[in-house]
């Protein structure tokens, strides 16, 4: 059991080697991973396309391409060698048979639904949370409203001050908390870099590095997270509305990111935004989305009168609006 660059290093590349190689986390690797299929009679390949691929930093497709095209294009499939596909799509071109695992086992139901509903469901591969919970469980969804708060810099050095004091002030509130003792904890700025080394900064000068440490605390951007939970997450969206230059969410990447973040809690989710609904105004936009979802919970006066019986799974289950 090994990272790809131990195998590359210490197993020498030979045909039929293994009669099994087992891949986990495949859609974060690319086509340096192809030499898996080649020591292998047989491969196993466990990921999820709706989750975050490998990132090419300082990489530029169309310095790529001519370059695929020129070394690849005649052979099969030589197309999807370019930065924008990982080793599981290129598996999924030759793979005999596939299964889809549409168990969750991790999160609340009301909080993997918002990745049921815009990445799962309308491609046929529904997820069935089945995770258990008693009656006095934590709210699984929350908003915070950051008033005010304003967004600086631009591209990866974008952040939003207020977000990251009241992110770091909420958690030092709920550690005092007794329905929070033990409970590991995680952030994610859903854009840029410097706004998680912000928030990070801010949580260890309020709660110190002792209790930082034993929470599990970890301050990043999707990528840190992918493959891994916590059982409390904090989502900051950092757009305010002086961001004046901002462009939707949209793209395929972006589902991959949002889906990531918006799936790393077990019991808990917190989103910190500074702008209302009505202000991001693109519907495609994921942030709207992602900010919908939130507030449709924290409105309800009793979230969970809505629940109903699932005949499925014999248990009470959330019944989400279209």
């Amino acid at each position: 059991v090994m990272p790809l660059y131990k195998v590359a290093e210490t197993v020498p590349v030979e045909p039929d080697r293994f009669d099994f190689v087992i891949v986990d986390e495949a859609s974060q690797l690319s086509a340096e991973a192809l030499f898996l299929m080649y020591i292998g009679k047989n491969i196993i390949v466990v990921g999820d396309h709706k989750q975050t691929s490998p990132e090419y930093i300082g990489v530029k497709d169309e310095d790529i391409f001519p370059k695929i095209q020129k070394y690849f294009g005649k052979m099969p499939f030589g197309n999807f060698l370019g930065t924008e596909y990982s080793f599981y799509d290129q598996t999924k071109l030759v793979a005999n048979t596939s299964m889809i695992l549409r168990e969750h086992f991790r999160s609340m139901p009301e909080i993997i639904e918002f990745s049921n509903q815009n990445f799962y469901k309308p491609f046929g591969s529904e997820l069935f949370p089945l995770k258990q919970y008693k009656e006095s469980r934590l709210p699984p969804l929350q908003a915070h409203y950051c008033e005010g708060a304003s967004a600086k810099g631009s591209d990866s050095n974008i952040h939003n001050i207020e977000e990251a004091e009241a992110i770091a002030h909420k958690i030092t509130e709920l550690c005092k908390l007794p329905e929070y003792k033990g409970k590991s904890m995680g952030v994610i700025a859903l854009q840029g870099n410097l706004q998680a080394i912000k928030i990070e900064q801010l949580i260890i000068k309020k709660i110190g590095q002792k209790e930082f440490n034993e929470r599990k605390i970890v301050c990043g951007n999707s990528a840190s997270f992918q493959g891994d939970e916590r059982d409390i997450m904090f989502l900051s969206l950092v757009t305010a509305p002086n961001h004046s230059n901002r462009q939707p969410f949209v793209k395929a990447t972006d589902e991959r990111r949002f889906n990531v973040a918006a799936s790393r809690a077990k019991e808990q989710a917190w989103l910190f935004h500074s702008v209302k609904i009505e202000e991001l105004r693109n519907p495609d936009d994921l942030r709207m989305k992602l900010l919908a979802h939130f507030i449709g919970f924290k409105e309800e006066s009793n979230w969970e009168k809505n629940l109903v019986e699932s005949p499925a799974f014999g248990r009470s289950e959330r019944n989400f609006p279209n």
